[in-house]
């Protein structure tokens, strides 16, 4: 009896964590043109990373327009697909690069007024050389993104820092300080 008691109430404790929500409000249906706007206290900044201030989450459905409280944000509803890990040479949408944020990965953005060759060379040697994380890839997605007030920033679930130049060891410090570390375990 006493086994049974306690194998309930373990069962109830993991489901209510994993259940768990940043709000007690249900979040309403999307459909595509729906906006969703997250709002949530503002928590203290610790640097050298900055927290995002909205840390919600949950899927959309793609096209969905999300405004975020960030620009770019590093939490957030986002679509149930993620983005290709690698080099992109055109802009990914937010909402497919936040889902590989929740998976732990870290996203690079880039913003180049011109062209930027040796940028993305030396953002394309940075991927092919980071450590793989705990599924065997590098999880790491790498965009351009016109809005930046920085020529580069590093996110990852719920963090950014921005560079003003490509700086290998700080950006592979914040990879391996925030791979595998979401708040989902998975690819």
């Amino acid at each position: 009896m006493v086994r049974v008691v306690l194998s309930v109430a373990l069962l109830a404790l993991l489901l209510g964590c994993s259940l768990a929500r940043p709000s007690a409000e249900p979040m309403p249906p999307s459909t595509p043109g729906t906006t969703i706007v997250v709002v949530a206290p503002a928590r203290t900044a610790a640097p050298p990373a900055t927290p995002d201030p909205a840390d919600t989450r949950g899927h959309v459905a793609e096209g969905t327009r999300v405004d975020y409280l960030s620009d770019p944000p590093t939490v957030g509803m986002h679509y149930g697909r993620t983005a290709r890990y690698g080099l992109h040479d055109r802009a990914v949408a937010p909402g497919y690069w936040l889902h590989n944020l929740e998976h732990g990965a870290a996203v690079f953005l880039y913003r180049c007024p011109d062209a930027c060759p040796q940028l993305v060379s030396q953002l394309a040697e940075a991927y092919a050389s980071f450590p793989a994380g705990k599924f065997g890839e590098v999880k790491l997605v790498i965009s351009p993104y016109s809005t930046l007030d920085a020529p580069l920033m590093a996110l990852a679930w719920g963090q950014s820092q921005r560079f003003q130049t490509f700086d290998r060891a700080a950006l592979l410090a914040f990879y391996t300080q925030y791979l595998d570390r979401g708040p989902e375990d998975a690819r």
